[in-house]
């Protein structure tokens, strides 16, 4: 396990040199950042199709999303993805990569059912980027998205049967609520917005480097080639879980991103 940050939600500004680009593809092909970052940077990688897929090869200058060996997975193609950890170029400016200003931009966060609608608590101005993982035993993809909700869906392959995610949305605001100013933080979440980035295994609990108010949001993607899950989290830490997939690869690594209410 390793910590890449741990601090406040406007941390995703620059603080402390950090940086985060975003994007996403049509088709698996290798990417590339718009800035090379200082170390290889977390990287979320959410299918917008019906895929199992994981971000393999992660290097300062980008990586390659790889499709999953489970036998049975669905043919899409297309995903969102999140990359974050210490910038080069732009992280002092506080820019994307896309080169907008990131005080415009609007968090939010929580919890959601696999196959059920999910209104965001603000309305984005354009579709956000959306990552998502699972709570319990299902893998699941980001469909329907729209600046005022998504749908997180079931994919193809998965074993599981439960329906249990956590989302993070990430995407120019339309109202008040914005990075700037009072940190983007969606409605009705209380106290300092707080966030640890970090790199985990199935094959140990994770404990988070300070603890939370309450359980956070934890999302959890894999970076080896297999499916995970956030088990058992709380204030605490959290166990990544392999996902039931009929003929999946016995990968262990992943990332995680964890969003909560920490006390100041």
């Amino acid at each position: 396990m390793t910590v890449i940050y741990n601090g406040p939600l406007h941390g995703l500004g620059g603080y402390k040199g950090m940086s985060i680009d975003l994007g996403s593809y049509a088709s698996v092909a290798a990417q590339t950042f718009t800035q090379p970052f200082l170390d290889a940077p977390a990287i979320f990688l959410t299918p917008t199709s019906d895929d199992l897929v994981y971000a393999a090869s992660s290097a300062v200058g980008g990586f390659t999303p790889t499709a999953s060996s489970a036998t049975g997975s669905g043919a899409g193609t297309a995903a969102n993805w999140l990359a974050f950890g210490r910038g080069d170029k732009q992280q002092s400016v506080g820019y994307l990569g896309l080169k907008q200003d990131i005080g415009s931009y609007n968090i939010q966060y929580g919890a959601a059912t696999i196959d059920s609608a999910t209104t965001f608590d603000e309305a984005f101005s354009s579709i956000p980027t959306i990552i998502c993982g699972a709570t319990s035993d299902e893998a699941v993809h980001v469909a329907s998205a729209a600046t005022t909700g998504f749908t997180p869906t079931e994919s193809t392959g998965a074993g599981g049967t439960d329906a249990d995610c956590d989302y993070i949305a990430f995407g120019p605001a339309s109202g008040k609520h914005k990075l700037q100013g009072d940190l983007g933080v969606a409605k009705g979440k209380p106290g300092t917005a707080w966030i640890e980035v970090g790199t985990a295994s199935t094959a140990a609990a994770t404990a988070f480097q300070f603890p939370f108010q309450a359980t956070p949001q934890v999302v959890v993607n894999p970076t080896s080639d297999g499916g995970f899950y956030a088990a058992s989290a709380d204030a605490d830490g959290f166990t990544a879980t392999d996902i039931t997939l009929a003929g999946g690869g016995a990968g262990t690594s992943c990332v995680y991103f964890a969003i909560g209410t920490k006390l100041m």
